[in-house]
């Protein structure tokens, strides 16, 4: 997410919609992603009892303004628009929400959220959310934005996924084709050679960001893991409906980098097919026991 919205044009590759093909974003916004994002959105909600685990109830005062940064589709802001009524509440993305009906306490602008100073002023937000944006990796320049336009005591919340592991190898590692995938993921521009997930450092980028002084600027720190599961192994309904929802997930994570990996010449297309393939069978192999965990990280701004 390093290109201007202004710059950038839509483009066709592979047969899906992405942004611009020269951004690090790797993945398309066509109706195919849109449709993941959804049932991402939806399976993480379910699993978490709702669109957030922080204690906003100990906000004090009322929560007046809400800025969800990457905001994707902004299915997460639109609920939270209807949850809290009363507040105002602005998602941010480099392509622009097209959603016919939007309460009226709910607005999206087209940005570039690795632009700085963000074009917020100084603490203006109540809430600032990012989940799941793992193609910016680096949140020492945005933490410190975020700090910047929170009010005091103003929630900040983190959500990002960790890799598929399965929970039956020695060491509860990678299977063998998720671990290929995440491996080409990681060489695509994506993340710069980067490994994509940052789920397990988001707390700790939150306890390390420090004020001039040498203070932390942020307080009340907490960090809640869920887990999905990856497959409809789960003996429980309800998990393993979960679990056809994480595997249909996965596949359509993949099938979206597909077009920019080839085009990279980081697989060829045969290559590709013979990955998806693989992945496809981890997913019906109930003896791996896939899962993904997700790990909901906040706190708050600090007097």
């Amino acid at each position: 997410m390093v290109t201007s919205p202004s710059n950038t044009t839509p483009s066709l590759l592979g047969g899906r919609e992405y942004h611009d093909t020269t951004s690090n974003y790797s993945l398309p916004k066509d109706a195919k992603e849109h449709y993941r994002l959804d049932v991402q959105h939806d399976v993480i909600k379910d699993i978490a009892g709702g669109n957030y685990v922080a204690p906003l109830q100990n906000y004090e005062g009322a929560v007046r303004d809400i800025l969800d940064l990457g905001c994707g589709n902004g299915r997460w802001a639109i609920e939270i628009a209807q949850e809290f009524p009363a507040a105002n509440v602005i998602g941010v993305d480099l392509s622009p929400v097209e959603k016919e009906l939007l309460p009226q306490n709910c607005k999206f602008i087209v940005a570039d959220i690795t632009m700085f100073p963000l074009p917020f002023e100084d603490s203006s937000f109540d809430v600032v959310q990012m989940r799941i944006v793992p193609s910016l990796p680096d949140r020492s320049k945005i933490i410190p934005e975020i700090y910047r336009v929170l009010r005091p005591n103003g929630f900040v919340l983190f959500l990002e996924p960790s890799h598929v592991i399965s929970r039956t190898l020695p060491g509860r590692i990678q299977s063998p084709a998720f671990a290929d995938g995440d491996r080409l993921i990681a060489l695509s521009p994506h993340t710069n050679g980067r490994d994509w997930s940052i789920a397990e450092v988001i707390r700790g980028m939150l306890l390390n960001s420090k004020r001039e002084g040498g203070e932390s600027m942020f307080h009340a720190i907490g960090e809640i893991t869920i887990h999905l599961p990856v497959g409809t192994w789960p003996e429980d309904p309800k998990r393993a409906q979960q679990g056809a929802i994480g595997a249909e997930m996965q596949i359509h994570l993949y099938d979206g980098f597909g077009p920019m990996l080839i085009k990279h010449d980081l697989i060829s297309e045969g290559g590709f097919k013979d990955l998806m393939d693989k992945l496809t069978a981890e997913t019906n192999d109930h003896s791996l026991q896939l899962e993904q965990p997700f790990v909901f990280a906040w706190g708050q701004k600090r007097l």
